[in-house]
Parts: C-alpha cells; structure tokens; sequence
C-alpha cells in the first residue's frame, strides 16, 4: 500500500482498510479513522465527517484526550 503527507503532517495509507480498492476521501470525526466513500455512505452515514482536502487541525483539537 502506499502512503501519502497529509495536511497536517502525519502519514497516513491512501486506501481504506474494508474497501481495499478504494482511496480514502474523508475522515469520520466520530470514529477517528479515515474512510472511503463507501464508509461514507455506510456505516459512517450520520457521523461528523470532513473530507481529508478539508481537515484542519482544529477538526481534531477536540479529541486529543481520547488518544
């Protein structure tokens, strides 16, 4: 798999762990994992979802003490 930088500066696999032939398109603030659109449109369907080109550190600030 392959892995590209991402905004804000951590690395991050570029194709989604349940759909492998799919490329990670957003990050699902709810579950703190990044998905595809098919995550997206399952079981990540009414979870706060930002799309990666999005993703700021401010979307995560929040949840640092669940880490």
């Amino acid at each position: 798999m392959s892995q590209e930088h991402d905004q804000i500066g951590q690395f991050n696999e570029s194709k989604c762990k349940i759909h492998t032939s799919e490329d990670i398109k957003a990050f699902c603030k709810n579950d703190l994992c990044s998905i595809c659109f098919k995550c997206l449109l399952g079981e990540h369907r009414n979870h706060d979802v930002v799309m990666l080109e999005e993703l700021c550190v401010d979307d995560l600030k929040d949840n640092v003490s669940k880490f």
